[in-house]
């Protein structure tokens, strides 16, 4: 009916007019049959103006005439070949993105077509902004000396910043992503790291400041202090942990060092009296609990006193550590050898029946002969040495040994005199 299709055809445009995208139909020849107000606003033409008009002149002064031109061409591929187009327009500063399709009538012939215009300028500016923002972070991650990572719920890798990729001998982050530790490092490694993960990502609780010792892809070992904590998305849900590692391999090589240093004599290379008492206690206390027995050898070398004046304190030093030399080839790969201070030694021989006594102390002066042997001095090594037995029956300190077994050098000493 009349009335009906005045109806409709009154709806459809006040459709048109409400909607906040710019829509224009086109005839064939591309000319301006209809627009909506947003197309308006957003062309900066009014309708009246618009109307009749072939949109590549009116769009000529706004887009220049090449990109008026490279538009009509798109549209009348639109026409022709009757598929979807979209591109992006600039007018007036403003960024618009623009939609096309081909009109057809009841029997499917193409009259027209249809544009829907859409400012898409905040967007664009957001998108901008959010990639300069993604980009500074990727920036930041990627310079940091620390190893940088995220994993989603299933062990994945999502990120790896560069020190993280070339700590898995990795080409590019790109090329670990959507890897697991069991692509990247030894199966043991990896089964420790698959371990702690998913605690975090469970519990929710982060694993702060955990120290590791890993062998990297290329099968060296690093120390790291790794941290980890879930990642969440928008809704508060944990979707996988990021994770940053420091490596601290130098700084255990320092801790060591400076430990070394402490429980080592400079001069001998042997442990020092510290570190004697430390390592003997320990392991006495271990001899008592297996119910072993134990022989601590306790000497000091004779006469250093007369080298130090005749030659000079570096040939005494250097007969020092002659004499430490004998003690560590005399003595198993298991026992403690120790210079205390000036020219006295120990050593402890752990699972050793009293009955080695003899045999420690037989082994010890033939080594320091045959080594008077081969030196080129004008004087001989001589060593005086005592031995106490540990008994675990009757269990005493280290001191207490030190005492017997240097009670026992004592009485052999002067018996030289």
């Amino acid at each position: 009916m009349p009335g009906e299709n005045s109806f409709q055809l009154r709806y459809y445009e006040s459709v048109m007019d409400s909607i906040l995208s710019g829509t224009l139909a086109l005839n064939s020849e591309l000319v301006i049959a209809s627009m909506n107000p947003a197309a308006e606003h957003i062309l900066g033409f009014k309708m009246q103006e618009c109307i009749g008009f072939p949109l590549q002149r009116l769009l000529d002064p706004v887009l220049g005439s090449d990109g008026a031109q490279r538009l009509a061409a798109g549209l009348k591929a639109v026409l022709r070949d009757r598929f979807a187009l979209s591109h992006e327009l600039v007018i007036a500063n403003r960024i618009i993105e623009l939609k096309a399709s081909p009109l057809v009538d009841s029997q499917e012939a193409v009259m027209g077509v249809v544009l829907v215009l859409e400012d898409i300028t905040e967007r664009k500016q957001a998108e901008a902004a959010l990639a300069e923002e993604r980009n500074l972070l990727r920036t930041l991650i990627d310079n940091l000396p620390d190893f940088v990572y995220a994993k989603d719920t299933q062990g994945r890798y999502v990120l790896k910043n560069l020190a993280d990729g070339r700590l898995m001998d990795a080409a590019s982050p790109a090329e670990v992503v959507g890897k697991t530790d069991y692509d990247c490092y030894p199966p043991e490694v990896a089964a420790r790291f698959a371990a702690g993960d998913p605690a975090v990502i469970r519990s929710g609780q982060p694993l702060i400041d955990q120290e590791e010792l890993i062998t990297t892809a290329t099968g060296s070992q690093r120390w790291l202090l790794t941290t980890k904590a879930p990642w969440r998305d928008h809704q508060g849900q944990i979707v996988g942990l990021v994770g940053i590692c420091h490596d601290i391999t130098e700084r255990k090589a320092a801790e060591e060092m400076l430990r070394n240093l402490s429980l080592t004599d400079d001069l001998t290379g042997l442990y020092n009296r510290r570190g004697f008492l430390a390592l003997a206690e320990q392991q006495l206390k271990l001899a008592r609990r297996m119910k072993q027995s134990a022989l601590l050898l306790f000497g000091d070398m004779d006469k250093v006193k007369t080298i130090n004046d005749t030659w000079g304190h570096p040939q005494g030093d250097l007969a020092i550590i002659e004499i430490a030399t004998v003690l560590k080839e005399t003595s198993r790969e298991s026992d403690i050898v120790a210079r205390l201070g000036g020219d006295e030694f120990a050593v402890l021989a752990l699972e050793a029946p009293e009955s080695s006594a003899q045999t420690m102390v037989t082994r010890l002066m033939e080594n320091l002969e045959a080594h008077n042997a081969r030196g080129d001095r004008y004087y001989k090594l001589t060593f005086s040495v005592g031995i106490a037995r540990y008994d675990p029956e009757a269990p005493c300190s280290v001191t207490d040994l030190i005492k017997q077994a240097d009670s026992s050098m004592y009485q052999q000493k002067q018996g030289k005199i």
